[in-house]
């Protein structure tokens, strides 16, 4: 015998924990005035705890938890992208002032610096070529994988590595307005905002889960059967964007039943 409830004891426990879960990060969402799809979770992982559909609960519960771990490494990625990207940033240069050479801040150069690049420097800003052949890393600002080569009055973007001999630049932008803390400042608001789908499931998260709650409701009414009520909250956890593929095997399941 207890092997018998040793399967089902597993799934609920599972589920149970889960749940658990996103009620307290739900509840941190409300503390901070945002509410998105997930409550469609809440009921069909409880409703399955319920109805003693400990396999329907636990799918969701895996769909659930798979998608914190995939946003998760998603947002370790950027974090670390976003750190190499910054460690490429040069802090000082070799700026000409006469005869002389002077190391300065990048913050000092301005338009119309005249600038020394020596081998293995990043380019603090964008600027024109005007002494020497470089060969230049242009991968991080084009994806160029190969070291392009470049003549006197080529234009160079900020951001890529001379691989070859020194050369000599003229600056056309500051360190702000250089194309590498364009990018830059690109990346960090891309990492502050919400993607398109995202935003779009917060804005009508209420209105989804009315609607998902009252057709669960009159299949309820209108079969008998709460299992009924329960494949609708699944079915419509697996057409949100917080859902995972999994979701579609979570649906037939239920709805077979």
């Amino acid at each position: 015998m207890a092997q018998v409830w040793l399967a089902p004891l597993t799934f609920a426990a599972g589920t149970l924990g889960v749940l658990a879960l996103l009620v307290w990060l739900i509840g941190t969402s409300l503390a901070k005035g945002s509410v998105g799809l997930d409550l469609i979770a809440v009921f069909s992982m409880a409703g399955s705890l319920y109805l003693g559909e400990y396999l329907a609960g636990n799918v969701i519960a895996v769909m659930f938890a798979g998608g914190q771990v995939l946003e998760a490494f998603a947002q370790s990625r950027a974090r670390q992208e976003m750190s190499a990207l910054l460690a490429r940033t040069p802090h000082i240069a070799t700026r000409y002032e006469g005869e002389s050479l002077v190391t300065v801040p990048v913050e000092a150069i301005r338009i119309g610096d005249h600038l020394l690049i020596r081998p293995g420097d990043v380019l603090p800003v964008d600027g024109i070529l005007t002494k020497g052949t470089g060969l230049f890393d242009e991968s991080v600002m084009t994806g160029e994988a190969v070291a392009v080569s470049h003549d006197v009055g080529d234009h160079l973007l900020s951001g890529t590595t001379n691989v070859g001999s020194a050369v000599d630049l003229s600056a056309t932008t500051d360190t702000e307005g250089s194309t590498f803390a364009a990018i830059i400042r690109m990346v960090v608001v891309a990492e502050r905002q919400k993607a398109p789908t995202a935003r779009l499931a917060d804005r009508y998260a209420f209105g989804f889960f009315f609607l998902t709650l009252a057709i669960a409701g009159a299949a309820w009414i209108a079969s008998g059967d709460a299992v009924r009520a329960l494949a609708v909250f699944v079915v419509s956890h697996t057409l949100s964007p917080h859902s995972g593929r999994s979701g579609g095997y979570c649906g037939r399941y239920v709805a077979l039943r």
